[in-house]
């Protein structure tokens, strides 16, 4: 089905109509599994994957058809479409009144990324989507669970690489590839080749030295203490990943499990903000 979004229009057929609003549920599903309440960044190619998740028939849904059922979904007040530009960066919004410009479809959604969240009426037809189809597995399979709060969303790279993982009930799994990927943001961003409690420290330390990633200006002791508690917060995702090596009875229940998560993307999110210095 070819809606009239700028790309190009046409009369649907009725199997197209229906392939079209399938297409839809499943964009509805897919940003409800990340976002919650917030904005989720997402590509195009980030969406087409968690709606293959979903309902993998749905695999070669074409590039066009995805912006054309997103743009759709935003003009009927369904979904939250925007992109963050600029520096520092502002959210702003879809130009609704540009979505017969093909030039301005194709750059909005061809360059980086736009931030999705679900509407009132997303929820509202989020409700209905579940009352009509109680016992589909691709509609329940993206259901978070009921202890996750829902005005939160993890980082992105917590999401790649726990979210699916999360969900289908691997809490345990779901914590260690987040530990391990936020270690692993620590070595690339400090650029230093060592691991544990050695890495942290000499990342992060500030007695003897300015730290290779600082947080603060470090001009007074608050902010030192600022930066020391920081430190060991990140020492902790250590001693949690050692932990996690030998021992499920700390990670075997989903609000535990989210709230690991959500530490995880804390701390990325802090290394997102902090400052590099050349290293001693």
């Amino acid at each position: 089905m070819i809606r009239a979004v700028g790309l190009a229009q046409a009369k649907p057929e009725r199997d197209d109509m229906l392939n079209a609003n399938r297409l839809e549920e499943l964009i509805i599903r897919a940003i409800n599994t990340v976002s919650g309440d917030e904005r989720v960044p997402m590509s195009v190619t980030d969406l087409r994957n968690r709606i293959a998740e979903l309902d993998p028939s749905s695999a070669d849904t074409s590039i066009t058809g995805l912006i054309e059922a997103v743009v759709f979904l935003e003009s009927q007040d369904l979904i939250s479409l925007g992109k963050h530009q600029g520096d520092p960066p502002i959210y702003v919004p879809y130009d609704r009144a540009k979505s017969r410009e093909s030039v301005y479809i194709g750059s909005y959604f061809g360059r980086g990324t736009f931030n999705l969240r679900l509407t009132h009426q997303g929820r509202k037809r989020l409700s209905d989507l579940g009352k009509r189809h109680p016992d589909s597995p691709a509609l329940k399979r993206n259901d978070p669970p009921q202890t996750q709060p829902e005005l939160y969303c993890f980082h992105s790279e917590v999401e790649r690489v726990s979210g699916g993982l999360y969900r289908d009930g691997h809490f345990a799994h779901a914590a260690l590839e987040a530990y391990i990927r936020v270690i692993e943001e620590v070595k690339t961003k400090s650029g230093l080749g060592l691991d544990g409690d050695p890495l942290m420290n000499q990342a992060f330390g500030c007695d003897k030295q300015p730290p290779v990633i600082q947080f603060n200006s470090l001009q007074s002791d608050a902010e030192r203490d600022e930066q020391k508690g920081i430190m060991f917060l990140f020492k902790g995702i250590v001693g949690l990943r050692n932990s996690k090596a030998h021992s499920n009875t700390l990670f075997n229940d989903p609000s535990r499990a989210h709230e690991y998560l959500a530490l995880a993307s804390l701390l990325l999110r802090l290394l997102e903000i902090a400052t590099v210095n050349p290293k001693p």
